[in-house]
């Protein structure tokens, strides 16, 4: 069970790795409420196998005004639950989840975190959160890990003494008591950056040459001299370093994400928020298909009025052919590019599409059935594997003498 402050269920929050069995609920201000403590004790009644008629557990809790309702008593004791208060601000000693399984779970979400940041991940989002939740669940909340938390706290086996040992610990100490130890000098504080650095070496270069011998200078001199220079090198090396870091992130934030919506408030199972996202993606998809066939007919349209420009200049040409053809006289050789009719795209087109025409070459139809049953004895060493043509993307044919095909040149000057 996840809380998370908001007021929608987002898509891309159970899109990766969960199981199925998380329940998120919405907290518009990010707190626990009554409602939603009540809901969780009910989550916990469905988990944890409770009922009027099974064993009592008892439910170790901090002091909330939420876990103090009537409301969730009663639900509590109707199912054998004994809800059990620790007493205030000693949840860090008392507490099995402060005392020994909290520090886990941090190291694996920072573990996470890092992770996500090798992955140029640089916005960790909830949806970042979600994703590894399942992954840090598993690590963090090992039988091992649990017993020792119980034990370590002194809730059980039941230890008074660790309990005490935790309080005295976290204790302060009385303001008298710690007025009479000695103050210890406090220590020069060492730099963490390169300006630092330099503010600290400026201070204390002076006091050192005063007390160097000519040889001993040198050496000094020498050494100052690489030591700026690779103070140089490292601040050139972070700010590219920030430039590069600075260019990625910018690309991941104009990185598309997905913003939709599962549902406004209340609360919403894994499985519940996976089925209407794919409820909400098949409707989607409907809609493109419907898109998608309406643009083929667009297509379709435009292509057939397309081919119906096309003909009918096509059968202009063809009456203007026909004119001249009448006026010309037959033992006219100029005008015998005349007799060859001009084709009509848009009948052609249709005759194209209802009549499947076989193409010269291809009247033994499909090459896989030419398997003759009698094979030719020939040797291996006769046989050419240069090429096997049955694997082309096409049979090359002997071209055509050119000489032989008619002139449109004087036909296109009359059309001009």
């Amino acid at each position: 069970m996840v809380i998370i402050q908001g007021k929608h269920h987002m898509d891309s929050w159970y899109r990766e790795r969960l199981t199925n069995r998380e329940l998120v609920l919405l907290s518009e201000s990010g707190f626990t409420s009554d409602t939603l403590t009540y809901r969780v004790l009910q989550h916990f009644i469905q988990h944890s196998r409770s009922g009027p008629n099974t064993p009592y557990k008892i439910l170790l809790m901090d002091n909330h005004g939420s876990h103090l309702t009537p409301q969730f008593v009663l639900l509590a004791r109707a199912n054998n639950i004994v809800p059990f208060t620790f007493p205030a601000h000693l949840t860090h000693c008392m507490q099995p989840l402060d005392v020994g399984v909290f520090q886990s779970y941090k190291h694996w979400h920072n573990k996470a975190i890092q992770c996500a940041l090798e992955s140029l991940d640089f916005e960790y989002t909830i949806s970042s959160f979600l994703r590894d939740l399942p992954e840090i669940r598993h690590k963090t909340f090992k039988k091992t890990t649990i017993q020792h938390a119980f034990s370590t706290s002194g809730m059980w086996p039941i230890n008074r003494r660790k309990v005490a040992e935790k309080m005295a610990k976290y204790m302060k100490e009385p303001a008298s008591k710690a007025s009479k130890e000695p103050t210890l000098p406090t220590l020069p504080i060492t730099p963490r950056t390169t300006k630092e650095f330099r503010t600290k070496w400026s201070e204390l270069q002076p006091k050192i040459v005063d007390q160097l011998s000519s040889p001993t200078q040198r050496k000094f001199d020498s050494v100052q001299r690489g030591l700026h220079r690779i103070l140089d090198d490292s601040d050139m090396t972070q700010i590219e370093k920030d430039m590069i870091y600075s260019r990625l992130s910018e690309v991941v934030r104009k990185k598309p994400t997905s913003r939709r919506r599962v549902q406004k408030g209340g609360e919403l199972t894994t499985e519940q928020a996976q089925e209407q996202i794919a409820a909400k993606e098949a409707l989607e998809r409907s809609k493109w298909a419907k898109r998608l066939e309406r643009a083929k007919r667009i297509k379709a349209n435009k292509e057939r009025r397309e081919r119906h420009q096309a003909g009918v200049h096509a059968r202009r040409i063809e009456r203007l052919r026909k004119a001249e053809l009448r006026k010309a006289l037959e033992d006219d050789i100029g005008l015998a590019h005349l007799t060859i009719p001009i084709p009509d795209p848009e009948t052609q087109d249709i005759q194209e599409d209802t009549q499947e025409t076989i193409l010269e070459g291809f009247e033994a139809g499909d090459p896989k059935n030419w398997i003759q049953e009698e094979v030719p004895d020939v040797q291996e060493d006769q046989i050419d594997h240069s090429r096997d043509w049955l694997q082309d993307d096409f049979v090359p044919f002997e071209e055509e003498d050119s000489s032989s095909d008619e002139s449109f040149e004087s036909f296109g000057s009359i059309i001009v």
